[in-house]
């Protein structure tokens, strides 16, 4: 048997990955396609997609550096090999900085290479060194430059919930960095850009209007992230160790791997993808791990969140239109772009402009109501999960009396001014709750005849649930049986729950409940 290759997990070097002998998933041929199709491009993708070992690789391809491309789609496609000076600028490290910090990592950055060229500036500002580095490159290498920027929103993107003067501060160190690019157009073989969020929705670009913004272009969705079609090939090794440490079959595995890591689309037309970053722990580690929140929820996302006019639980099949993407970041915008630029939501489908969005798979789900549960409902991690794991042995033991009375001193230990005395609150903890669990939970779902407060799913059975504030139980279950919510369950063989729960406003909990198996 053939030694397997190591998976790089977290690697974003891909000289690294090559002379190592890790595992290097070919992208290559999109790659290729793209940089000769287009000049300027801005690709957007969620934190951990790839986006570092696609603009490593880009660095690597424009420098001329052929013999790591053995063995791969490149090596064939392209015939000159051109090697190119390439200016690589990565503004990871360049968060929750003021504006002077900022300007001097960015400094920084240019004097690597002025240094590495021995060119005296005559210019001081951010964007003036940087014109005249990209002209002065030229002249000395006699080829035209390339100019990366890996993650070009990081310095913006945590602090976006600041005082307005301290943020437009950073965008103008930003934009003064960023404005001799347009006008070196003679000077430049390809200019290509990253980051989570879309250019114009930051205000930084504005110079820079000749960029193309590839990030929902079909032919190109699969750049980042794996495709099912890759993990059958070239993972699939992987894949069958895994179900062995786990006592799966192969399908079984791949399902699993599906069900938590797959379903990102990024544009109307784009096969599902796996996020690379959890789906290559997983497989290393042989178990399903949520790897991908350990980094935290930005704290502006939170923010957003709390202030957002929109309901929580209304964002799983939620319709908007391609131009909402496009909304700028400011205070008062939806939440809606930042949530799908940062992976939390994903394009589930579309009709000419209109898109459905919803949480691609159980590892966002369950990972945005874990930092919901302790950063919105202000509650301990440690009491979230011991929550959450009764709740789910008692649902897995059809015991709703059980899983009632867990999740009645769970409502009961929300901080008293999280509170709102109507039952769309109520319904916004628990969605917070199921979500956690990892259970199939739906809130108010449409159907013809209304919409019910919460469906949850386990593999043998449907609770139908309805929530009265300060009714009876029974007469949230007169609403279930006139309005007829149980008849689309009834053809799917699992055992069926309707479930009556009256909250009390006074006592700001669930004061009773009735079941009903059909």
């Amino acid at each position: 048997m053939n030694k397997r290759k190591t998976l790089p997990v977290g690697l974003q070097s891909f000289r690294g990955i090559i002379e190592n002998d890790y595992l290097y998933v070919d992208k290559t041929e999109i790659i290729y396609r793209l940089i000769n199709d287009y000049k300027y491009i801005f690709l957007s993708r969620p934190r951990r997609f790839g986006k570092s070992l696609l603009t490593n690789t880009l660095h690597e391809y424009f420098a001329g550096e052929k013999e790591l491309f053995k063995g791969l789609a490149m090596e064939h496609l392209e015939t000159k090999w051109t090697k190119h000076p390439v200016l690589h600028f990565d503004l990871s490290s360049c968060k929750n900085h003021d504006k002077e910090n900022l300007y001097n990592i960015l400094s920084t950055m240019l004097k690597l290479y002025e240094d590495k060229y021995h060119i005296e500036q005559p210019f001081k500002t951010l964007g003036g060194r940087l014109g005249y580095l990209i002209e002065q490159i030229h002249q000395i290498e006699n080829e035209q430059v390339v100019v990366i920027i890996d993650e070009y929103d990081a310095p913006l993107l945590d602090i976006m919930h600041k005082d307005k003067d301290f943020v437009d501060s950073l965008r103008n160190v930003m934009r003064d960095f960023y404005s001799p690019l347009k006008s070196k157009d003679y000077y430049l073989r390809c200019l290509f850009i990253t980051g989570i969020t879309k250019f114009s929705q930051l205000s930084i670009f504005s110079e820079i209007n000749n960029l193309t913004n590839v990030s929902m272009y079909d032919k190109y969705s699969a750049i980042c992230g794996f495709t099912q079609h890759e993990l059958e090939t070239q993972l699939r090794d992987y894949v069958e160790d895994m179900g062995k440490e786990l006592g799966l079959s192969t399908d079984e595995t791949y399902k699993l791997l599906k069900d938590n890591y797959d379903g990102y689309h990024f544009s109307a037309n784009c096969e599902d993808l796996y996020n690379p970053f959890s789906l290559l722990t997983s497989l290393k580690n042989k178990s399903i791990l949520n790897k991908w929140f350990e980094s935290g929820t930005p704290s502006y996302l939170i923010q957003k969140l709390k202030n957002s006019k929109i309901p929580l639980i209304d964002l799983e099949n939620y319709e908007t239109k391609a131009s909402v993407f496009d909304a700028p970041l400011e205070e008062n915008s939806s939440i809606i772009p930042l949530l799908y630029h940062s992976g939390y939501l994903t394009i589930k489908s579309s009709y000419k402009s209109i898109y459905t969005l919803g949480y691609p798979n159980k590892e966002v789900r369950e990972g945005l109501s874990e930092s919901l549960f302790s950063n919105y409902l202000n509650l301990d991690k440690e009491y979230s999960v011991s929550t959450s794991i009764k709740v789910q042995r008692a649902l897995a033991n059809d015991d709703i009396d059980e899983m009632l009375e867990v999740t009645k001193s769970f409502l009961a230990s929300i901080p008293y001014d999280l509170h709102e005395k109507r039952e769309k609150s109520y319904q916004l903890a628990l969605f917070i709750l199921y979500n956690l669990i990892g259970e199939d939970m739906v809130c108010e779902t449409r159907q013809a005849v209304g919409r019910v407060d919460a469906v949850v799913k386990t593999p043998t059975s449907i609770f139908v649930f309805e929530y009265k504030m300060d009714k009876s139980a029974q007469d949230a279950l007169n609403q279930i049986d006139d309005k007829g919510y149980m008849i689309p369950f009834r053809k799917d063989g699992r055992k069926l729950f309707k479930i009556g729960v009256c909250i009390s406003s006074e006592e700001r909990t669930i004061s009773e409940w009735r079941v009903v198996e059909e």
